[in-house]
């Protein structure tokens, strides 16, 4: 992926996904974003999903597990979150 598609689909995942989180976390998230430092956002991001156990969408798992592996990360925490059913 190049940095700027990077850039972009990071920045738009934590503006979709941080408000789901504590006030306190979401802040957190959005400020290292802010500031470039998107392994410490996306990690933290997954993480206090994960910990709050909060469902996401199928597609913002699977922009989380790439823009993880882009970093060099593994993906397993990301493979882990709940997924949100459709509602029917």
């Amino acid at each position: 992926m190049q940095i700027q598609e990077f850039v972009n689909l990071a920045g738009e995942v934590v503006e979709r996904l941080s408000p789901k989180l504590g006030a306190q976390q979401s802040e957190f998230v959005r400020e290292d974003a802010e500031v470039g430092a998107w392994e410490n956002a996306l990690t933290n991001l997954v993480a206090s999903l994960a910990k709050r156990d909060i469902a996401i969408t199928r597609q913002d798992r699977d922009d989380l597990r790439r823009l993880i592996a882009d970093l060099g990360e593994p993906t397993e925490n990301v493979d882990r979150l709940r997924i949100d059913a459709p509602h029917e």
